[in-house]
């Protein structure tokens, strides 16, 4: 009885060594990379930089493009329209080699998986110090306890235009696909929608322009105030013919013209003029008729006109102001000229104003951001924007108030781009506009939003009968993020 015992316990191990053998031979040839790597659960891989060159990228063809991406935790393979496959993944220092069945070890712990099904890595017959992140059919593989002295990798910034490509010298490589847009608009007597979407989408940047009114007051600030902008931009899902009424991407916070200047009261106390929030500004009359143009497709449309929801190519929108003195009911010390164009998936904004005085200027805001923290200014919700970039270059994390603002302050900035944790990005881009001495882009945030401000002049004294002009863009995309 007992010898029967032993010989099934000894048939019982047997079967399992056959079914574990079995478990070890079955194939698996992954065409992305799998969520379980061969290295997984070893705690002594140390983790390098990317080791994508910046060479190797440089060498593709001058139309090449981004065709695809998947990731995992802890890779992204990135597949180029030459038909080029690049793996951007954090540079592991381990050693790796295989044994007679073609089994990959890892520091000489035996894995389950054969080199065939990892085919972004050569290992030799003597074993390698290998990189994770290398791409197909690369005969080499550069050791990750050596200096790398050349450039590398070091993250993809993907949009629906095409991908921005950052290196670790500071340089980059642009990747622009063409794509189709499709921009819808609907008005009543107070208020225009414009939609942008990508053709075929159905999510769609909504952008409101309304129109502001407030008597004068004495004393109240903001007061004295006729004029259009943009507010509280929202993204809204395309359902057939109707738009929904969409999530809130901006807070309704200053986007195109605000002008620091004394508060004329004496106190030595400085305020903000113009724009749709501060006031003291109001469409100028020029015989007898208001200042404010809108036009679709080349047909113009009155101010107090309404519309139905319509498919639309290019929508301009203009207004001629006046800028008053604050805590006054006219007192003009300036004329602004705006000029909105919606076209090709997104929104350019020209302005102009003309001093009828000579004017100290503290700060002169030609454009802005007002970019929610949170999604929806929802405390407990997943970044709209948490991170920040320059010019292309990263600036830093944005999750601490006035954790950045000092940072971006410069005169040769021309594009700052917030993106999060919910796929889009936002960014301000300078076209145009003569920057004055303490001109720059700033950014700064609160515990609401992230706000980005391009600062025309910083303090200048503007001179009687001179004009200060900037177009600036606003770029909302929806934006992948590929880090090592």
């Amino acid at each position: 009885m007992i010898q029967s015992l032993k010989d099934i316990m000894k048939m019982a191990s047997y079967l399992l060594l056959v079914l574990a053998a079995l478990a070890c031979t079955k194939e698996n040839k992954p065409e992305t990379p799998s969520d379980k790597l061969p290295w997984d659960g070893l705690s002594d891989i140390e983790q390098f930089e990317s080791t994508i060159l910046k060479s190797e990228i440089l060498a593709l063809e001058e139309d090449c493009l981004l065709e695809g991406a998947q990731s995992n935790a802890y890779c992204t393979a990135l597949t180029f329209s030459s038909g080029k496959t690049f793996l951007l993944g954090k540079r592991w220092s381990a050693f790796v080699s295989a044994d007679e069945n073609d089994y990959i070890t890892i520091n000489g712990q035996a894995s389950s998986h054969k080199v065939v099904d990892y085919p972004w890595f050569t290992i030799s017959e003597s074993g390698n110090w290998v990189s994770q992140g290398t791409d197909t059919g690369k005969s080499a593989i550069p050791a990750a306890n050596k200096a790398q002295t050349e450039a590398v990798v070091r993250f993809v910034r993907e949009d629906r235009r095409g991908c921005t490509i950052h290196f670790s010298d500071g340089t980059t490589r642009r990747m622009e696909r063409e794509l189709s847009y499709e921009m819808y608009v609907s008005k009543e007597a107070d208020v225009m929608y414009v939609y942008i979407g990508e053709e075929g989408d159905k999510d769609f940047v909504c952008y409101p322009f309304k129109k502001r009114f407030r008597q004068y007051k004495a004393g109240a600030y903001p007061s004295y105030l006729d004029n259009w902008g943009v507010m509280g931009v929202k993204l809204c899902e395309k359902d057939g013919d109707t738009f929904s009424n969409g999530t809130r991407l901006f807070l309704d916070g200053e986007a195109e013209l605000a002008l620091q200047v004394d508060d004329g009261r004496g106190n030595g106390a400085k305020t903000y003029v113009g724009g749709t929030l501060h006031g003291f500004e109001n469409i100028i009359l020029e015989g007898g008729v208001r200042q404010i143009g809108i036009c679709v497709d080349g047909t113009t449309v009155g101010e107090g006109e309404s519309l139905e929801l319509r498919k639309a190519e290019k929508i301009v929108m203009t207004q001629k102001s006046e800028l008053c003195q604050a805590y006054t009911s006219g007192n003009p010390f300036a004329i602004a000229s705006r000029i909105w164009t919606f076209e090709n998936g997104r929104l350019s904004i020209e302005i102009e104003v003309e001093f009828l005085r000579d004017t100290q200027l503290y700060q002169s805001m030609f454009g802005m951001l007002c970019v929610l923290r949170r999604w929806d200014a929802d405390t407990s919700a997943p970044y709209l924007t948490r991170w920040a970039v320059k010019d292309n270059q990263p600036l830093s994390t944005i999750e601490v108030a006035d954790g950045w603002g000092s940072m971006s302050k410069d005169g040769h900035t021309s594009s700052i781009t917030e993106y999060g944790e919910k796929g889009l990005s936002f960014a301000l881009v300078v076209d145009e506009g003569t920057r004055k001495g303490g001109g720059m882009m700033v950014g700064t945030n609160g515990n609401a939003y992230n706000k980005i401000y391009f600062d025309l002049t910083g303090s200048y004294s503007a001179k009687k009968d001179e004009k200060l002009a900037a177009r600036v863009h606003w770029e909302i995309e929806k934006t992948r993020i590929f880090k090592p």
